[in-house]
């Protein structure tokens, strides 16, 4: 089962944007039809349509994140993301996307801990990287210690 934020990868920002606003408008939809429904009852009305609002803003606020994920990634053009195992750096090209794992190693406790990267030499880079990434090594560490926001990266040279 696609969880809502490897709905939003898969299918990109367009129809994450319409799926959040369809659940948002079938919320308002249901909590009207059951405050109509429930009208003789006005005590069950209410709870009901707090319930739905409950529903309704939690999946809101589930969706708002993964369509400013997508929004970010494609007014970026790149992204570091959790790949279920693996960290990727990822980047949009004319329709495709290309990647290439990376191992980030946690130096500290807390929030926006410091991260040791390790990488390739330079050297090594244009023969262990993908043709894509040739001649980019210090263009793609810039962005990939941006997206740690808050967090100090060290790279490593492996």
């Amino acid at each position: 089962m696609m969880g809502p934020r490897q709905f939003g990868q898969r299918f990109g920002l367009l129809p994450s944007a319409l799926c959040w606003a369809a659940w948002l408008v079938s919320g308002a939809i249901a909590a009207r039809a059951l405050a109509d429904t429930l009208s003789s009852r006005p005590w069950l009305a209410t709870v009901a349509v707090y319930a739905v609002a409950l529903l309704v803003g939690v999946g809101g606020l589930v969706g708002f994140w993964v369509v400013a994920d997508e929004f970010l990634f494609w007014r970026r053009r790149y992204r570091v993301r959790w790949n279920g195992g693996t960290w990727l750096y990822e980047e949009r090209a004319l329709g495709a996307r290309r990647s290439f794992p990376f191992v980030p190693e946690i130096l500290g406790e807390g929030y926006a801990a410091a991260r040791r990267v390790r990488i390739a030499a330079e050297a090594d880079w244009n023969t262990a990287m993908p043709q894509w990434a040739h001649g980019r090594r210090n263009e793609i560490m810039g962005r990939i210690a941006e997206c740690f926001a808050g967090a100090r990266v060290h790279f490593e040279e492996r």
